[in-house]
């Protein structure tokens, strides 16, 4: 998967979409509340595997997730811990494939420290942080 995304703020009525750099913290969206994430990707898959595997690292802070328009983890944002558990999304993928992560800053205590003026605005951009990765992955088979 590219590491070139296309982002845009959801918020302040700016609809100005920017190429960015996954993971990180794109510094032109700081001071959102909300950004949107896009990118397009081939079906990563070798012979012998039945599905993707999508995980998302740093993920901050709620999300959610579209994979060619069908919504992964059910309606709402996803619950996990975005500091220790990476976010992991199987699908079933087409040929061509885009992926929409859309992350919001928290409307809890959940952003810790970073959802305090203790961290500078510009490190505090709702997105990707860590890492991601796209691998095939076969489904789990049981002997008996």
């Amino acid at each position: 998967m590219s590491e070139e995304w296309q982002a845009s703020a959801l918020d302040g009525g700016k609809s100005e979409t920017h190429t960015v750099t996954v993971p990180g913290k794109p510094a032109q969206l700081a001071g959102s509340d909300a950004v949107k994430y896009r990118t397009r990707f081939p079906d990563p898959r070798d012979p012998g595997d039945d599905v993707a595997l999508l995980e998302l690292r740093g993920l901050y802070a709620h999300a959610e997730i579209d994979v060619t328009g069908d919504r992964i983890g059910g309606t709402g944002a996803l619950r996990h811990d975005a500091y220790f558990d990476p976010c992991r999304v199987a699908f079933v993928p087409y040929e061509d494939n885009e992926v929409v992560v859309t992350c919001r800053r928290p409307q809890d205590r959940f952003g810790g420290i970073h959802d305090t003026d203790q961290v500078p605005e510009g490190e505090r951009v709702p997105g990707i942080w860590w890492g991601m990765t796209l691998d095939g992955r076969p489904l789990p088979t049981s002997r008996t």
